[in-house]
């Protein structure tokens, strides 16, 4: 097959570049990778690599989609291997980073000079520039004063990009001045512009966050109503900079909520609405392999990440999981979360394949997240409003039939609810290329002119992207 051929050629001949043996597949196992992985060693060798390359090439961060978004039918390119890059510009308050470099690397690095993320996503080992292109997201508390989300998602912090073109040249956007007219597509690309050479962030003074816990998870956790928890939502809100709510449905529990409050000498509650306070570390949940910290204080990128322990990243967690995410209007929150209870509260059958008995939903997540101008961003707006992220972690041993039938569950019943959805790029879903491409009436449209315009035969394109944006 033409495919194959091209890619023991290039393996064969472009002996410099390594083959990246530990990718045969996406961190689900959902996905095998239809290509050779090889992983570059320099910017150089990126560049010759992607110049001489005569087939389809697609880049790869750390495999954590659901999707085949970064799978190629000739060959699939790691930056696992390049040099770090790692600058801090105080001035300007960014830092600029390569294509490979993790979160916690960034973070790391940040923390040891003063500075911070203004928010992150829960998980560290991923790479900045694959959050940076799915859009991937942490969450955020609102206003109380102007009723807004105060934080967006990871793409919404990035100032510039650098990418590697077909030909291996460099082609740099900027979001206040070199080819500022197209950065808003550039930046939710999902690799289809080509390998990120570099992106610079907005950074802030490093600063302190308290975590406080309300509840639990697990058999012993206490069970509260999940009407206390969808009717003081939009409290809970603005009680806080950050949040994650864990409801157990499938019991009509509201579970654990998540506070966390930025800044100095902030003192929690002793309860929430009846629930309270959570001071005891909590055993490993939530695929854990340490206990769970609840109730503490410290640095932005200890306590925003997941899956840190004394200062160190581990994980990620098993892959016994496959991950839907819906977006939604953050003001018709009550609508939404009425919703997803009512269907998710039957996804609650044990799955006998799994060697721990659990159910086949393992947990539901919210987060909000603030309104951006990018074309592809989940949360781009929608008449100006904010969104709320509707998050499910599925048991992987109930088969990826039963996964898609629960998504399809809950994609018809927010339909039905007249509620806006857009599903997470990297995160299964079972709408239609079609369905896709129309809740982005122009942004779809304007990305799939820019992608004629900056790769003109398609060489970044896949069958995912092309579906979606070349029918």
């Amino acid at each position: 097959m033409l495919t194959n051929r091209i890619g023991r050629q290039l393996l064969q001949n472009q002996r410099r570049v390594a083959p990246s043996a530990s990718f045969s597949h996406n961190w689900a196992g959902n996905i095998s990778w239809s290509a050779p992985v090889v992983s570059p060693t320099s910017q150089e060798e990126l560049q010759d690599l992607i110049r001489n390359t005569p087939g389809k090439v697609r880049v790869l961060g750390t495999g954590h989609s659901f999707t085949p978004i970064a799978n190629s039918e000739d060959l699939i390119v790691s930056l696992k291997r390049l040099p770090r890059k790692l600058e801090l510009n105080k001035e300007k308050s960014t830092v600029t980073v390569d294509g490979g470099a993790t979160l916690f690397e960034l973070a790391s690095y940040l923390r040891e000079n003063g500075y911070a993320l203004k928010n992150t996503p829960s998980l560290p080992h991923i790479t900045v520039a694959g959050a940076v292109l799915t859009a991937t997201h942490g969450s955020s508390g609102v206003s109380s004063v102007t009723g807004k989300a105060l934080l967006g998602n990871q793409s919404s912090q990035t100032s510039a990009m650098t990418f590697i073109s077909p030909t291996g040249d460099l082609f740099r956007c900027e979001r206040d001045g070199e080819n500022g007219d197209v950065f808003p597509g550039c930046v939710v690309s999902f690799g289809t512009l080509g390998p990120v050479s570099e992106l610079t962030l907005d950074v802030v003074p490093e600063y302190e966050v308290l975590q406080a816990m309300y509840g639990h998870m697990g058999p012993d956790a206490p069970k509260w109503s999940t009407d206390t928890l969808i009717n003081n939502f939009d409290e809970l809100l603005t009680d806080t900079d950050s949040f994650s709510v864990f409801p157990d449905w499938v019991e009509d529990s509201g579970g654990m909520i998540v506070m966390r409050h930025f800044g100095h000498g902030v003192q929690p509650a002793g309860q929430w609405h009846g629930v309270n306070l959570t001071i005891e570390d909590l055993p490993p949940m939530l695929g854990t392999t340490v206990d769970m910290k609840s109730t503490f204080t410290g640095p932005s990128s200890e306590v925003l990440f997941w899956f840190i322990d004394e200062g160190k990243e581990y994980g990620p967690q098993p892959p016994h999981e496959i991950q839907l995410e819906y977006f939604v209007p953050l003001d018709e929150a009550k609508k939404a979360l009425e919703t997803v209870r009512n269907v998710s509260r039957h996804w609650g059958t044990k799955i006998e394949e799994d060697p721990l008995g659990r159910n086949k939903l393992l947990y539901c997540e919210l987060r909000a997240v603030a309104a951006d101008d990018l074309w592809l961003s989940q949360t781009t707006t929608i008449d100006g409003r904010d969104t709320l992220a509707l998050a499910f972690g599925m048991n992987k041993f109930a088969g990826m039939e039963s996964v898609n039938e629960s998504a399809n569950q809950m994609e018809r019943a927010l339909a039905e609810a007249g509620l806006p959805v857009r599903p997470h790029w990297a995160k299964v879903s079972t709408y239609t290329p079609s369905q896709i491409r129309s809740f982005y009436p122009e942004g779809a449209k304007n990305f799939a002119s820019l992608c004629d315009s900056m790769d003109p035969t398609g060489k970044f394109r896949n069958d995912y992207v092309n579906a979606i944006f070349f029918p």
